[in-house]
């Protein structure tokens, strides 16, 4: 039986152990058929928390929708879960390392009818140098003529399918199973930021979702010709539905998808994107189109900071803690009068916002320590959709006294651009089929 010492490094835990069968050790029992698939297992605790496994990738990785922090490998996950409840640990000690070798030795001297059997799946690992044409070709990557899933699925026209923006920017990825049959599925190709060069997919079905490639890299529409707005969205599906809503108002846009994550990367992807447009356009802006949810709050927060980070003189740091946001912004190069100036503009907006509340539940706070301003914002997942129009005035109001560059955010009523889509369609259809059945 493998044992664990406090040197030993994490590479064993993460390519030799099952990162499901340990989850379930940990209480993850209860699979979720319906968002289940070879390649990702969706797993539920008592505690009704959420994670999600791609068992197929080499090593094994989660992500927890619901808990930001909560990524990573089979090594991350047991640091996340020492002491037993869920708590995110991004600066581990010797001593929680040493905890999570312990955990390992216990789960690894289970009895083998105390851990669940699971069918095998073949893994397999592309290494860091496949290249995008072994990539492609693997994929069985052609040209978009199976349209069924974006068509009938996503309800989305194909008029906007085959708009000039979309050009070159949906593919099909053929699936062949071992009885022969042939699944068309459908790929969004991720690019460089610097050349342009496709350098990975995004691969889409229903009830699955894989992420191939690069994965700082980000799906982005055609080019326009002159460029007005650069729109980050969670999804290419989300970026497409949006366009069909919204055009032609939008002819100008460019739209990139974070591919349902936002990374370090990937936000360094998107501030490569800007500088490379804004040389050509100065007055370049920016449209923050997230899901009207927790984690597309949280997105919008990251992505306000990074921007103030990257296009300014400040220094800021952000941390999500407790179900809450804590942004600082440091303006150190800046007369004390002028930060005592937009701490009073920012505590005014925070209040009158406070008192738009209407479930009670916002109260942001803002301190002002010299030249530096702290911002508290509580997130609750069961009220934010609620809060969603507060959150944003405050944000509104971040963008307007730190960043030289306009931010605007916007949000569809439902969680996403597609659910706001097709609810839209479906209430067109039953209006025009009453009206069809009038005498």
């Amino acid at each position: 039986m493998k044992k664990f010492t406090e040197s030993l490094d994490t590479n064993y835990i993460n390519t030799q152990i099952d990162l499901y069968q340990i989850a379930y050790s940990f209480g993850y029992t209860e699979e979720l058929k319906k968002k289940t698939s070879v390649t990702w297992i969706t797993l539920k605790n008592d505690n009704d928390s959420v994670i999600t496994i791609n068992r197929t990738a080499s090593p094994q990785w989660y992500f927890n929708r619901d808990e930001d922090g909560d990524k990573g490998n089979t090594f991350q996950f047991l640091l996340n879960r020492i002491h037993g409840n869920l708590a995110i640990n991004q600066n581990p000690t010797k001593k929680d390392i040493f905890l999570v070798f312990q955990k390992v030795n216990n789960y690894l001297n289970l009895p083998i009818n105390n851990v669940p059997e699971r069918p095998s799946v073949k893994v397999t690992h592309k290494p860091k140098n496949t290249s995008i044409k072994e990539l492609s070709k693997e994929l069985n990557i052609g040209p978009f003529v199976k349209k069924a899933f974006l068509l009938k699925n996503r309800n989305i026209s194909l008029t906007t399918l085959d708009h000039p923006i979309f050009k070159n920017r949906i593919f099909n990825s053929i699936k062949i199973t071992n009885s022969g049959s042939k699944i068309p599925n459908v790929a969004f190709p991720k690019f460089d930021p610097e050349t342009f060069k496709i350098s990975g997919y995004e691969i889409r079905n229903k009830e699955f979702n894989s992420n191939l490639g690069n994965d700082s890299h980000l799906w982005i529409s055609q080019l326009p010709k002159n460029i007005h707005y650069i729109a980050i969205v969670e999804s290419a599906i989300d970026a497409i539905s949006h366009f069909e809503l919204h055009s032609p108002s939008n002819l100008h846009t460019l739209y990139v998808s974070l591919g349902g994550t936002l990374s370090q990367g990937k936000l360094t992807t998107i501030n490569t994107l800007i500088n490379n447009i804004q040389k050509n356009n100065i007055h370049l802006g920016i449209k923050l189109l997230t899901d009207n949810d927790i984690n597309g709050t949280k997105y919008d927060i990251q992505l306000i900071t990074d921007l103030i980070k990257n296009h300014t003189s400040y220094s800021t740091s952000l941390s999500f803690e407790n179900k809450q946001v804590k942004l600082t912004i440091e303006l150190v190069n800046e007369d004390l009068s002028i930060v005592t100036k937009a701490y009073n503009s920012l505590k005014n907006t925070i209040d009158t916002f406070n008192g738009f509340s209407t479930t009670g539940v916002l109260k942001a706070k803002v301190f002002q320590r010299k030249k530096t301003i702290d911002i508290e914002i509580p997130l609750f997942k069961n009220d934010i959709k609620n809060e969603t129009n507060n959150i944003k005035g405050v944000l509104q109001k971040i963008n307007f006294l730190f960043l030289p560059i306009n931010v605007k955010f916007e949000k569809s009523i439902l969680k996403d651009w597609n659910d706001e889509l097709k609810n839209i369609k479906k209430n067109t259809n039953i209006k025009a089929s009453k009206q069809w059945l009038k005498p």
